[in-house]
């Protein structure tokens, strides 16, 4: 939901979670970008779903898609009520209106115009204050079982990815340096590069920095042996490689603008990038995360063994 205050400026309320995706700033730009106003006079509500509306969920790669589209469609709803309400004091077809920079003026003539808080105004004094809502299905099988009708996903989208790791790793004490990695994402627009490219970086450390080399839980008789960070072993910033990240820009005909995920290709990939590498400078296939120093002396030992 989009609705206006009387300073012109839009709030939008979301159940849509901000789990380190980017998912808070995509709202807040799509909402600026459709209504005409700089994004510092969006203000986002972000709350239990007593407040906000039912949102999907941030998971299956739905998040830009799914609540993006809606997100998208709630602002779309207000900006035409709001072309409605000046249409009247404009004397103009709200058809012929445009919105920029906080003000709604007829085509080719920016001088014959309103402030976007006037506007909201003239709608209270007539009952009809500003509030856009918009909602989106995606086009997939609601009903579907996922083993044995695997059809679509969540976001009604593919994306598609890759990565490349170059490693070395060194015989005598199963250690493994990862010398480059390289990236490439179908993202279809992008929204926000930075923010993209932020979450590719977190896929290789997650997926393969983190998931091959060192993240793993060790239990005994169903107690957690390492239950903090200090001895579960997450990648820290001196620990990565130098990443190069490449954004293949394809425009999804049915997200927003264009866009859907970014970065779930490269966690998936990333993990294979490394392990393929990583067996390929050994001449061994090692089969179980993480691939420690000592799981790597122990294939070493046991393929010297076979032979």
């Amino acid at each position: 939901m989009v609705k206006f205050n009387e300073e012109g400026k839009a709030t939008v309320t979301s159940g849509v979670i901000e789990n380190g995706q980017g998912n808070d700033s995509m709202v807040v730009q799509i909402v600026a970008n459709e209504l005409g106003l700089p994004i510092e006079d969006v203000r986002l509500i972000s709350a239990d779903t007593e407040i906000t509306p039912i949102d999907q969920g941030a998971y299956s790669q739905a998040t830009m898609f799914v609540t993006g589209n809606a997100v998208r469609l709630a602002a779309q709803d207000a900006k035409v009520q709001l072309k409605e309400i000046a249409s009247d004091a404009l004397e103009a077809d709200a058809s012929d209106l445009e919105i920029k920079k906080g003000k709604i003026y007829v085509k080719g003539s920016p001088d014959r115009g309103l402030l976007i808080r006037d506007t909201v105004r003239l709608g209270l004094l007539k009952g009809k204050p500003i509030l856009g809502k918009g909602a989106f299905l995606p086009n997939v099988d609601q009903k579907r079982e996922w083993v044995k009708n695997p059809k679509g996903q969540v976001s009604e989208a593919f994306s598609f990815g890759t990565t490349i790791a170059e490693v070395e790793v060194d015989r005598e004490t199963g250690k493994v340096k990862v010398l480059n990695v390289t990236t490439g994402h179908d993202c279809g627009f992008s929204l926000n590069p930075m923010t993209i490219e932020g979450g590719i970086e977190g896929a290789v450390a997650m997926a393969g920095q983190g998931g091959v080399l060192s993240e793993r839980h060790l239990w005994d008789k169903g107690h957690v042996l390492n239950p903090t960070f200090l001895e579960y072993k997450i990648p820290l910033a001196i620990d990565m490689p130098k990443i190069e990240t490449v954004l293949v820009e394809s425009l999804d005909p049915n997200g927003p603008y264009g866009a859907k995920e970014a970065s779930m290709a490269i966690a998936q990939s990333a993990a294979a990038a490394y392990a393929n590498a990583i067996c390929d400078a050994l001449g061994i296939w090692i089969h179980h995360f993480p691939f420690t120093p000592e799981k790597i002396l122990k294939a070493i030992e046991e393929s010297g063994k076979k032979l």
